[in-house]
């Protein structure tokens, strides 16, 4: 696995989860959780549409100006899991927080919080199973071994996610539901992150979470 994959790949899994659950452990109120992830993800656009406008502007200029922002490039690009498409392409991160937001805006509580933790999990998962492990590909670079990976490790996330109670209202439903839901966001999520490309952390939770709304 490439040296930046292994630290991109656990980001990927952690940094979010901790503060959505934080948030959700102190029963903040459904539109306030919206309007601060619409910020933060607004923020991260902004920034990120700015990075994208300098790099087009500067990247054939020969100034002082494009110099420094051609060297805060280079360092970004071989010190962080940063890719190179990544350079003039909205980064993982941006799509990761609007699929988020898109989720608590138009789904219920219950299904935001499930379809952040098919992404959180299952995709870094698929990942490192794929690059790992290798095995026969199911389309373009991604493995049948890589969406074993994806569906089990969701399937253990939510699975413990209800187990630990840290979101009473799953109580709500029967064992019989939950599994449902679990299995049908792990499925969805895994095909999706098979087939989405770069806009992968975009369209797994939303559907996943269009999946699974129809149980919960």
């Amino acid at each position: 696995m490439k040296e930046y994959e292994w630290p991109r790949a656990a980001f990927h899994a952690f940094w979010s989860i901790p503060g959505v659950l934080l948030l959700e452990v102190f029963q903040v109120s459904h539109l306030v959780m919206v309007y601060i992830l619409g910020i933060v993800g607004g923020s991260m656009v902004a920034i990120d549409l700015t990075r994208i406008f300098l790099h087009k502007k500067l990247s054939n200029k020969n100034t002082q100006l494009a110099k420094h922002f051609k060297k805060l490039e280079e360092y970004l690009l071989y010190n962080t899991p940063l890719r190179k498409h990544e350079l003039k392409f909205p980064v993982a991160m941006t799509w990761y927080v609007l699929g988020i937001t898109f989720c608590y805006f138009f789904y219920s509580r219950q299904v935001a919080l499930m379809s952040l933790i098919v992404l959180a999990i299952g995709d870094p998962f698929a990942r490192v199973f794929g690059i790992t492990f290798k095995g026969k590909k199911v389309y373009k670079k991604h493995t049948y071994i890589g969406a074993f990976g994806f569906f089990s490790f969701s399937m253990i996330a939510l699975h413990i996610l209800n187990v630990i109670g840290v979101y009473y209202p799953f109580f709500n439903s029967t064992p019989k539901t939950l599994l449902l839901t679990q299995i049908l966001g792990s499925l969805v999520g895994m095909i999706f992150e098979i087939f989405s490309g770069r806009f992968d952390n975009l369209i797994i939770p939303i559907s996943a979470g269009f999946a699974m709304s129809f149980f919960m």
